[in-house]
């Protein structure tokens, strides 16, 4: 049963670094992806 817990921090952890995640465009803007799918380009 231990390693339920095991995959919950996890995807916990897989979550909490997708929400932080960001990303560089093909021309140099950083953007990231929020947790609708979409792209913000708020990222200083």
């Amino acid at each position: 049963m231990s390693w339920i817990i095991g995959l919950v921090v996890f995807t916990w952890l897989v979550n909490t670094i997708q929400k932080n995640w960001v990303y560089t465009g093909p021309r140099g803007g950083k953007y990231r992806v929020t947790n609708k799918g979409r792209k913000s380009y708020d990222v200083k």
